[in-house]
């Protein structure tokens, strides 16, 4: 979204799937995406890996730009 010397309008959708979606920093998250209207969701799923301490999350992100 970002062009040299103009900064477009636009959309940025996020959906984050966690095993425990409370851990989600949602504004952090938003912060990352500076240009454009954000809106972030944190969703159960992911991954938790059993006896590990590994956790994979999946997320899915939808952008809009405008002229």
């Amino acid at each position: 979204l970002k062009t040299a010397g103009t900064r477009p309008s636009g959309f940025i959708d996020v959906t984050v799937g966690v095993p425990n979606p409370d851990s989600v920093d949602v504004e952090q998250v938003q912060r990352e995406l500076p240009v454009g209207e954000v809106t972030v969701c944190a969703v159960e799923g992911g991954l938790r890996v059993p006896g590990a301490d590994t956790l994979l999350a999946c997320a899915a992100i939808t952008v809009l730009v405008e002229d």
